[in-house]
């Protein structure tokens, strides 16, 4: 059996088909004269099943790249390798993603940053991921890096309510308004029944002295969540600023009267 041993980092042989089942042929034959040789014997029956199963017929050609393939085929195989890789990658993208929410849950910002880093670096375009990740930097007040993400979100998905909303607050937070106002408009237009981005749009107003607009969106998510007491409470102080003392009073009451433990009013 010492051919065996043949080299077997050969590539690109000729007439691979041929070779190969004479290859088979050959170990057949032999095995079987082993078999016969070694059958009369326990002890040496257990060698050759040893022999066999060490030496597989395969191992002769195990490395040896097939040269019969169409190119075809080798796309179709090299498909597969790639798709069988991307899915362990996907799935280790997941991991750590998971790990980063667990981390954000517990309270430890720097590694949900560190683990949805992970899972960027593993799926490039993994939308939660980078999204998650905005709303770690907005928690360590990292606002600038916490825009990067959220744009990095709406360049894979335009429509990403959550990714501009966000974006505002982040805009807000670092006193770019119009940017702020820009991004809370898009939300609005993406989620009109969303009272959120509508009392965003009249802080940013209040802030600015423009009252008139300030008044007008505070009233707007009145209009969608009559509940909201901070929103009558705003109104009120906008009134106030234009000295419409009655009508911020009325608002006033009205802010007490749904929550009067609200110590801002």
């Amino acid at each position: 059996m010492s051919f065996l041993f043949f080299p077997i980092t050969l590539r690109k042989i000729p007439n691979w088909n041929f070779m190969k089942s004479q290859i088979d042929r050959i170990c057949k034959h032999l095995l079987m004269n082993l078999f016969y040789i070694y059958a009369s014997n326990f002890s040496n029956m257990k060698v050759f099943v040893f022999l066999l199963f060490s030496f597989p017929i395969n191992f002769l050609y195990a490395q040896i790249e097939d040269t019969t393939l169409t190119a075809t085929e080798k796309a179709y195989r090299d498909s597969i390798a790639a798709l069988n890789l991307e899915n362990d990658l996907l799935a280790q993208s997941q991991k750590a993603y998971n790990m980063g929410i667990k981390s954000f849950k517990s309270g430890n910002i720097d590694s949900s940053i560190q683990y949805y880093g992970s899972a960027i670096q593993l799926n490039p375009v993994f939308l939660n991921a980078y999204f998650n990740r905005g709303i770690a930097f907005m928690e360590k007040k990292e606002y600038t890096k916490a825009i990067l993400d959220f744009d990095k979100v709406l360049s894979i998905n335009p429509e990403h309510y959550n990714a501009h909303y966000y974006k505002g607050n982040a805009f807000y937070e670092v006193k770019k308004y119009e940017s702020a106002i820009e991004s809370y408009m898009e939300a609005m237009g993406l989620n009109p029944s969303n009272a959120d981005p509508v009392y965003q749009l009249g802080t940013v107003y209040f802030i600015t002295k423009n009252y008139d607009q300030s008044i007008q969106f505070f009233g707007k998510c009145i209009s969608l969540d009559a509940k909201r007491f901070d929103a009558y409470n705003d109104r009120g102080s906008a009134y106030r600023m234009q000295e419409k003392y009655e009508l911020a009073l009325a608002d006033y009451q009205k802010a007490i009267a749904l929550s009067p433990k609200s110590a801002y009013i």
